[in-house]
């Protein structure tokens, strides 16, 4: 459970990253 919340935030953190690439860190 706690491996698969990691890995949702990953997803979202790449989906941000693609949607707004300026904010890249």
């Amino acid at each position: 459970l706690h491996r698969a919340k990691g890995d949702v935030t990953l997803l979202a953190e790449e989906l941000t990253a693609r949607i707004f690439p300026e904010k890249k860190k």
